[in-house]
């Protein structure tokens, strides 16, 4: 599973610390750092999981899925590496 959403900066930060508290939930990556897209991949079986945290996360920061056209291409995305920020 991968979804993109679009998040400030200070919440980037505090969504990767939160999914690298949930070891092994997700991987947080920045996708576009440009337009603060960041992408959130989940191992197979995890679906559930991952929607249930996500929504959790949405009702304390802003965070908007980012489907379609609005997603980056592969040649906007930085790498598969989990960010640091």
């Amino acid at each position: 599973m991968r979804r993109f959403f679009r998040v400030a900066r200070p919440d980037h930060v505090l969504l990767t610390f939160l999914a690298e508290a949930h070891d092994g939930l997700c991987t947080v990556s920045t996708a576009d750092r440009e337009r603060g897209i960041v992408q959130i991949t989940a191992p197979p079986g995890r679906e559930r999981e991952v929607a249930a945290f996500i929504q959790a996360l949405q009702a304390e920061i802003s965070m908007d899925e980012v489907t379609g056209d609005a997603q980056p291409s592969a040649s906007d995305q930085r790498s598969d590496h989990p960010s640091r920020h």
